[in-house]
């Protein structure tokens, strides 16, 4: 009757005299729900014009005219282009074409403010000097921002990476931290990697908040 709890005490001493640790598997889910949450409070500091200037602007377009039919299409698309054509000018051709016929985008060009913005956004000096900054902060925590980048791209779906960069969908970017702290999970150093990260992730919340608070002041 003593016959698991034995082989479970043994387990667990073989592995400390080896100098290995057994990370359990539901304390990734607790991990991920953390990060998330960091991630998301990362996102929301990020200079207003990014979301309604800048890039992100083609999530607006998206949601109003890319239906159900042609909505993955173009989420895929978005997510190609700001990966892999982020320099380009014409980085959201394919994702507009995914949505609207040429003729008809021709046609709403003029009376549509969300394509104006894509096409030609009217960023100030201010504005500029907004992301720079931003991205002057960001920049500090490159290592480990990369880290989870590199994953998200290779774990997560169009979907999620989506609901990332335009919702702020809680529920998707948890979904997608988890896959991504599992496809950590086989290294042999995630509980490193972790502490690390949520010490990384925090210190960034804490210096994009008062740069937030400072912006505002002087804006």
């Amino acid at each position: 009757m003593y016959r698991g709890p034995v082989i479970l005490f043994c387990m667990v001493f073989i592995v400390s005299i080896n100098g290995v640790s057994i990370k359990p598997i539901f304390s990734i889910d607790n991990d991920a729900i953390e990060l998330a949450q960091l991630a998301e409070k990362i996102w929301s500091l990020k200079p207003d014009v990014l979301q309604t200037k800048g890039p992100l602007v083609i999530c607006q377009f998206i949601d109003k005219y890319c239906t159900n039919e042609n909505r993955f299409q173009a989420i895929s698309s978005m997510v190609s282009s700001i990966v892999n054509e982020y320099r380009s000018k014409h980085r959201y051709a394919r994702v507009l074409n995914k949505c609207i016929s040429k003729t008809v985008l021709e046609e709403t060009k003029q009376s549509c403010p969300i394509l104006q913005q894509l096409i030609s956004p009217t960023i100030t000096q201010q504005d500029k000097f907004n992301i720079i900054q931003y991205k002057r902060v960001l920049m500090k925590y490159f290592a480990e921002l990369n880290i989870l980048i590199s994953h998200m791209q290779t774990s997560c779906n169009d979907e999620e990476i989506h609901g990332f960069l335009c919702s702020s969908n809680t529920t998707l970017i948890t979904t997608c931290t988890n896959k991504i702290l599992r496809e950590i999970y086989n290294d042999n150093n995630y509980e490193e990697v972790i502490i690390k990260t949520k010490q990384a992730l925090t210190d960034l919340n804490q210096e994009l908040l008062l740069l937030s608070i400072k912006t505002e002041i002087e804006n």
